[in-house]
This record gives C-alpha cells, sequence and structure tokens, in this order.
C-alpha cells in the first residue's frame, strides 16, 4: 500500500496517545482556521496570542516548501516531513489530528503541544476547518476547543482589485494579476499552486456551512481590515479568554454578512478561474 493511502486509511478511526491527549485537554488550544490564502491567519495568530500568553504552535506536513515560507527563509510555521516519516508520526500516537488532503497532510503534533504546555503557555495553531472538526470529533466533550475564522479584506483598491487580491499575490507572485498568474506569468509551478488556493477559498461558503460553524458558539469570525491588526487581535483575544461575544463589535459580523463575504470571495476566485481556463 501506497504511503498516502494508508494515512487516510487510518485517518477516520485515529486517536493520539493518550499522554498527548491529556496534555491537549488541558492547554487551552485555539485553532485559526480557513482555507483563504491572503486572508492573514498567520497575523492574527500571532497577534492574538501575544495577547493572550500563547505560543504559535507549528504545522507539520509532507508537502513540498513553497518559497516563501521554506526552512531556508527561517520560516518557523511548519516542520516539513516526508510522508513517510509522516506515517510513523501518526502511527506512534504523537500526532494529536492530521488532515489528509490532495496528495500531502496537515497535522497537529502532540510533542508540540505538550511543549507549549509545559512553558505554561497556551498553543495557537492554523488549522484547516476539517481538521478543526476531526480534532473536535476527537477530543468530544474533553476541553473547549475555541476557533478564530479570518474573513479577507474586501474592500476594493484604485486598480479595481480588492485588499485580499493583493494581499493574495504580493508575497508569492510578484503583485500580478490572478488571470495573469493562471496563465502563467510567474511559471506553470505558481499557476498550479494559486489554481489550488483559489479552489480551496471558492468553497469556502459551501464549506463552513456543511460544518456548521457559523452557528457554532466556539467559532469567531472576523474580518481582517488591511491596518487594523491590532483592533482586530483584541476583539480575537477577548473570545478566547471569554468565550462568545453577544455584542456586534467591530470587525465581527453577522452570519448574513459572514456569507455575503465569502460569497464574494467565491465570486472572485471562480471568476478568475473560468477567465485561465
Amino acid at each position: 500500500m501506497e504511503t498516502m493511502d494508508r494515512i487516510r486509511e487510518l485517518h477516520p478511526t485515529y486517536e493520539p496517545a493518550e499522554v498527548y491527549r491529556a496534555a491537549f485537554v488541558g492547554s487551552g488550544f485555539v485553532a485559526v482556521t480557513n482555507q483563504i490564502a491572503g486572508s492573514g491567519k498567520d497575523a492574527i495568530k500571532d497577534a492574538v496570542a501575544a495577547l493572550c500568553g500563547g505560543i504559535s504552535c507549528p504545522s507539520y506536513t509532507d508537502r513540498a516548501w513553497r518559497p516563501s515560507d521554506g526552512p531556508k527563509l527561517g520560516n518557523t510555521s511548519y516542520v516539513y516531513l516526508t510522508s513517510e516519516e509522516m506515517l510513523a508520526e501518526i502511527e506512534a500516537g504523537t500526532i494529536i489530528e492530521y488532515e489528509p488532503l490532495r496528495d500531502y497532510s496537515y497535522a497537529t503534533s502532540g510533542r508540540e503541544v505538550k511543549s507549549i504546555v509545559e512553558q505554561g503557555k497556551r498553543p495557537f495553531k492554523d488549522l484547516e476547518p476539517n481538521g478543526l472538526i476531526t480534532l473536535r470529533r476527537i477530543m468530544g466533550d474533553c476541553g473547549v476547543i475555541r476557533a478564530i475564522y479570518p474573513l479577507p479584506d474586501l474592500t476594493v483598491l484604485a486598480d479595481g482589485r480588492t485588499q485580499w487580491e493583493h494581499l493574495l499575490t504580493n508575497r508569492d507572485y510578484e503583485g500580478d494579476r490572478l488571470g495573469d498568474i493562471l496563465k502563467g506569468s510567474r511559471g506553470e509551478e505558481s499557476a498550479n499552486d494559486l489554481a489550488k488556493r483559489l479552489t480551496a477559498a471558492a468553497g469556502q461558503r459551501a464549506l463552513i456551512g456543511e460544518l456548521g460553524l457559523v452557528e457554532d458558539d466556539n467559532t469567531f469570525f472576523v474580518v481582517n481590515t488591511y491596518g487594523r491588526l491590532a483592533e482586530t487581535a483584541r476583539v480575537a483575544a477577548n473570545f478566547v479568554n471569554h468565550g462568545k461575544i453577544t455584542t456586534n463589535p467591530y470587525g465581527s459580523p453577522t452570519g448574513t454578512a459572514i456569507r455575503a463575504n465569502l460569497n464574494e470571495v467565491e465570486e472572485i476566485a471562480c471568476s478568475a478561474l473560468a477567465e485561465a481556463s
């Protein structure tokens, strides 16, 4: 059996080793979740963690590193494994949860969580929405898992593109327009990479509806308005420390606004993909 096939086979019934489950239950774990590249997950995660006495927990992954996040740049958001190493971690029970995607996986390491707890800190981690649901399934009623869901800033700028499109393309694609990148302006690898990101972003509205996240009291949606990170982080930190926010402070949208934001994300992504096809 191929390694990735084995990883997928183990996923539905996976359980971590008890030592790592116990560390996780008492950790106060906070997930920052979505599949919208360019929405500022890392910035919010780090800012809220700083306000809440937290430490960012890296993701274990067996995907190839990208130019913007590879270890040669000193990036600490990921620990890169081979697929064989990932499978060995899973079979040993050292992984808290993992999510197999197309041809690679992302995982939460029990060792990393345990190390953060032993420092007297709270772990914060970037997590896929499906990974969040998997984690809540594995843990059941053992500990509250709060999640922050950043929504991208869709303010339209002078060139007709949204702030989200600029943030998405400036980091990895030299600021080219979505359609140009998809047509190969930055090479075939970049075109394929962006297509995967846009496809994931386009599916968010349907996904959160399917998973029931909008109505979930332990999931907080916040608009990540460009230039207002400190204010956004304070609102999110209040949620982390105190739970559901019943008022509607800056950046905390209603269910209707959440769906409208993700509907526009879907339209932008699908339009770019259709234009390039």
